[in-house]
């Protein structure tokens, strides 16, 4: 077990116990105790050179065998191996000693030959990522003010309460299945009930990222306490280990919002399991005769009985939830631990943004799409049916709230939104009401893009989060436009446009939608929902000092073409996703040093206030002014070069294309 530490972590920690055992000095010392947990940290193994070279050694004949036999005797001092004893070399190659004591010695690195070399490399290569993590490590959590302690195995999962910080890597000598071992550990961990440590995941292996989604929702730990970091990541320059302490802080800026968000998703899926036994007795209660009578009721109002059965039992679920006094408290905890991070002022605005770098924003989409839409199957069409079947039937096949579109979605489609009154649509198959009309809203489709989302205004009314065919739309009601066809009428209408019923929506939202229409001044109590759009941006600092002018973010050095990152906008405020906040500020650091040396920058400032969001002409530090562009790949060279004679003040220049489809370019 070694120790090791990194930079002075300013941000306030959670208060340690102190040991009665310490000195006072120590005593007082307020010690941040990093608990990491890694096989390869703790020392290379002959297993691990297994993993990385083919055959290692194992022929006594081979000439591999002779020429590392060769560095034994240089440095180990051993004789021959017949002298040595076959058996005893043989073992003694195939042991860990090997490994750290030759393979890892100066003397491997001054005597051997350069084919053994090149049939190590692989493994020399890890022990030399293993080296580079080890010191960023120590480098960003340095003693005395951090503690470090290296163990490879997994300890007892309340050994790790005592922790601030615990760094597991995923794949450990006895992993089989690395990422449904380590999930079933998380779990483990979160269920005792306490608050939890600070964790970072990290990993040399692919599975870490492509697993990313299923680190929280299979631990059951909130992603805000928990992040996904790549091994290569921290051995880029541009992160390294002040990109490590970042990571620390803003998880231990996080700690409270993680554990209230773990007991608020344990407390409600509870009450969903307390409600679930609680509704399925009232139900069993009421039975078969119940259920008739609730037919009865909706089949004489041609209701469609899967909705008007759903909406009852959906309401009494809801109300075995809401009326569970836990819930109630966690909510207003989370309540509480927001509003401590709301800037005060006339304009409410966020102090601090929390991150969350392995939550999918579809996922948060979804919600207001199940809030908006029904998830009932579409009725069939009434182009399939003869016309007095249609209409005998419109009741049922265009349900109140249904939508009818074409096959094919543009922004000029009109769709129509089915806002007839239930009493008048009760007349539809009445012979002594044929010319009854069917009454529709025009709304326009929206598509909806990972990379582009659309922004709406704040007085349209918008039906957000419609699926069809593996696409996504927003309907946004036309005011003034509306469609009303004597029923028959407008059964031949569908037949001849090729409408069919591609959604329906709750019934709440559609008599928003009915409302709306009725009058343009009614005010409408929707779910106010932040729009926000996502952008892949390239980052470029342009400056007198700078080489030709000019530096820009790139993956690796400064040779390397410009990467990109995503910038979400929101109410004219520009900020960076998740960890690409610490990568920008720590770039920007890092050059303004490098070209003109700034020195103590603060770079856990910076990194909140990207995260927070920078306006057009901002200062994020006073050295720098941010300017954001539209400009196309091919346009940005000219342009920084004709920048590159007008040189002012340092300017951090977001630079995005103007269309989607470069967008999504340059994200692949």
């Amino acid at each position: 077990m070694n120790t090791g530490g990194s930079s002075d972590n300013k941000l306030e920690q959670p208060p340690q116990p102190a040991s009665a055992a310490q000195p006072a000095p120590a005593a007082m010392l307020k010690q941040t105790r990093i608990l990491v947990v890694d096989d390869e940290l703790c020392g290379l193994s002959h297993s691990h050179l297994r993993e990385l070279v083919a055959d290692p050694f194992e022929d006594l004949s081979s000439p591999e065998f002779s020429a590392l036999w060769d560095i034994v005797k240089i440095v180990k001092n051993f004789g021959e191996v017949e002298e040595y004893g076959v058996d005893a070399a043989r073992s003694y190659i195939s042991s860990d000693a090997v490994v750290n004591e030759v393979i890892l010695s100066a003397g491997f690195t001054a005597h051997a030959s350069q084919p053994l070399k090149e049939k190590l490399q692989p493994f020399l290569n890890r022990a030399n990522d293993i080296d580079n993590l080890r010191q960023n490590l120590e480098m960003a959590f340095p003693s005395p003010s951090h503690s470090i302690e290296y163990i490879e195995a997994r300890p007892d999962q309340k050994s790790l309460i005592e922790y601030d910080l615990i760094i597991l890597d995923l794949v450990l000598k006895s992993s089989t299945a690395a990422v449904d071992q380590l999930i079933d550990y998380l779990r483990e961990l979160g269920a005792l009930g306490v608050p939890l440590p600070c964790i970072i995941l990290m990993s040399s292996h692919r599975e870490l990222v492509d697993s990313i989604t299923r680190f929280s929702a299979g631990s059951k730990i909130s992603a805000a306490g928990m992040i996904i970091l790549p091994k290569s990541e921290v051995r880029k320059k541009e992160f390294g280990h002040q990109g490590l302490s970042l990571c620390y802080q803003q998880l231990d800026r996080q700690r409270e919002i993680a554990e209230r968000m773990r007991v608020f998703m344990r407390t409600w899926i509870g009450a969903l399991k307390d409600a679930s036994d609680k509704a399925s007795e009232a139900l069993w209660n009421l039975d078969a005769a119940a259920m008739q009578d609730l037919h009865l009721t909706a089949f004489s109002d041609n209701d469609p009985y899967d909705e008007y059965l759903s909406e009852l039992l959906a309401r009494e679920y809801l109300w075995h939830v809401e009326s569970n006094s836990a819930v109630g408290t966690a909510i207003e905890n989370l309540d509480e631990t927001f509003q401590k991070y709301l800037r005060p002022g006339e304009k409410v605005a966020l102090e601090t943004r929390y991150i969350a770098p392995f939550v999918k924003p579809k996922n948060g989409r979804g919600l207001i799409s199940h809030f908006t839409w029904t998830g009932f199957g579409v009725p069939d069409a009434l182009a399939n049916l003869n016309t007095q079947d249609a209409i005998s039937r419109f009741n049922r096949l265009v349900p109140f709230g249904a939508v009818l579109a074409p096959e094919v979605l543009t922004p000029e489609t009109e769709c129509l939104v089915h806002i007839t009154q239930q009493c008048d649509l009760n007349q539809a198959g009445n012979p002594k009401r044929i010319g009854q009309s069917a009454q529709f809203a025009v709304a326009l489709p929206v598509a909806v893009q990972d990379h582009r989302m659309p922004l709406h205004a704040t007085d349209q009314l918008v039906a957000r989060g419609l699926p069809i065919a593996g696409k996504e739309y927003d309907l946004c009601l036309a005011k003034g436009r509306q469609l009303a066809l004597p029923i028959p009428k407008f059964v031949d209408y569908v037949k001849t446009e090729g409408l069919r019923v591609i959604g329906r929506l709750r019934h709440d939202i559609a008599m928003q939608f009915l409302l709306a229409t009725a009058n343009h001044m009614t005010r409408w109590a929707a779910l106010k929902v932040k729009s926000v759009e996502v952008k892949n941006v390239r980052l470029y600092l342009h400056g007198a000092n700078f080489p030709n002018g000019n530096v820009y973010l790139s993956d690796e050095d400064a040779q390397a073409s410009a990467t990109t990152v995503q910038v979400s906008t929101l109410d004219k405020l520009n900020y960076f996703h998740d960890d690409a906040s610490i990568r920008v500020a720590l770039w920007i650091a890092r050059e303004l040093e490098n070209f003109y040396h700034v020195k103590d920058i603060d770079v856990a400032r910076l990194s909140n206030i990207l995260c927070l969001g920078v306006t057009n002409n901002s200062n994020p530090l006073k050295q720098i002014v941010v300017r954001m562009m539209e400009k196309t790949n091919a346009e940005i060279d000219g342009w920084l070069k004709g920048m590159a004679e007008n040189r002012g003040l340092v300017t951090l220049f977001i630079v995005y294309p103007p269309d989607a489809g470069e967008n999504e370019a340059a994200a692949a």
